[in-house]
């Protein structure tokens, strides 16, 4: 049985009722949905970025038979800087940890790997054929099964929470260490003042968006080369808090906010996304007994996975029990336009960087 490949390429299109609705039908029956393929999620990332770059829709659904493959994806259109070069990217690409595409319909175990298998060709024969290059990044484990697939540096780790009945049981299957230190921690706090833990919900909203800013500042100052896209976190919070899938909450002592918590909660799994604390208060580590609380929440909430998300930092060190490897796809066509474009962008770009960093070393 043979593949067909459709490509929406109008953004009216893609924000329609009619296949909003098809859209969440097939987040819901999918076994392989996460998140951040969430329609608020990825209408947060595209509003962001469409007045930041070139950007036009190439959503892919790939149908064959009774089984549906959806990847959301857009055609990046590079600047001068990249050589013009011709992107197909994920929506939410560097953003975004997760880019496994969403499998309906009927599903064998063969389904993904026949997909892998014709994506390339598909790729190849797109829209007036005009990409350069297909690059996909964040794919599972379980999901890569083609021999074109790299593995990535990072891991993400998470923690099987079927088993938990409460915070304690979760306390009682970290090791030691981590447990005498959440204990020791929040004894300590406990003696600077009575602290409390709040998610916010569409009804407190404008409180989110003002503690926001703050949050971000904070965050700047611990992590100041991380690059934040203008209004991204806010248009996270302004489509994803009412539709019940972003979560963001904060630790505070008396009336003070020492920590915060922004991440995902979707098909029974949360999402830790980012976090920061306020330096003052740093010898309680407030972002760990924050995460307590969120681990807590979840196993309240009868969650199946608290997802710590892409990296290896030593703050999750103790908090799992899982990891998955990450995977990148990479496709580049053959014309010549194409091959000089991409050679620009992977080797010279990079070997003048190189040289301009030796130059200013001198």
């Amino acid at each position: 049985m043979t593949w067909r490949f459709d490509w929406i390429t109008s953004w009216d299109e893609i924000w329609s009722g009619p296949f909003l609705a098809q859209w969440h039908e097939w987040m819901e029956t999918s076994p392989t949905a996460h998140v951040f393929f969430h329609p608020a999620l990825v209408r947060a990332w595209v509003e962001t970025y469409l007045p930041l770059r070139r950007m036009e829709p190439r959503f892919l659904i790939a149908a064959r038979g009774d089984s549906t493959v959806f990847l959301p994806m857009v055609l990046w259109r590079r600047n001068w800087k990249n050589a013009f070069q011709r992107l197909l990217i994920p929506v939410g690409y560097s953003d975004y940890d997760y880019h496994d595409p969403i499998v309906a319909g009927q599903i064998d175990g063969n389904i993904l790997q026949e997909f892998w298998a014709e994506l390339p060709l598909a790729f190849r024969k797109g829209p007036h054929g005009e990409y350069d290059a297909l690059e996909l990044t964040g794919i599972r484990e379980q999901v890569a099964c083609s021999r074109a697939f790299v593995k990535e540096g990072d891991i993400c780790p998470w923690c099987d929470l079927t088993s938990l009945k409460d915070g304690e049981a979760f306390l009682s299957s970290v090791n030691r260490n981590l447990r005498k230190s959440l204990n020791r921690k929040q004894r300590r706090l406990a003696e600077m003042g009575e602290s409390s833990y709040h998610v916010f919900s569409a009804g407190d909203l404008p409180e989110a968006l003002s503690t926001l800013e703050e949050f971000l500042i904070v965050h700047a100052h611990k992590w100041p080369h991380a690059y934040k896209p203008p209004n991204l976190h806010r248009n996270m919070l302004i489509l994803g808090v009412p539709a019940g899938i972003v979560h963001f909450s904060l630790l505070r002592v008396d009336r003070e906010v020492i920590a915060w918590q922004l991440g995902f909660v979707d098909s029974r799994r949360f999402y830790a996304y980012i976090q920061a604390h306020r330096d003052e208060y740093a010898a309680v580590s407030p972002g760990q007994i924050l995460l307590y609380h969120c681990v807590q929440d979840a196993i309240h909430r009868e969650l199946r996975i608290f997802d710590h998300l892409r990296g290896e930092e030593s703050y999750k060190s103790g908090w799992t029990n899982c990891a998955d490897d990450l995977y990148r796809l990479q496709v580049a066509r053959s014309s010549v336009g194409a091959t000089l474009r991409n050679l620009a962008v992977d080797r010279l770009k990079p070997a003048l960087c190189q040289a301009a960093q030796a130059w200013r070393g001198r």
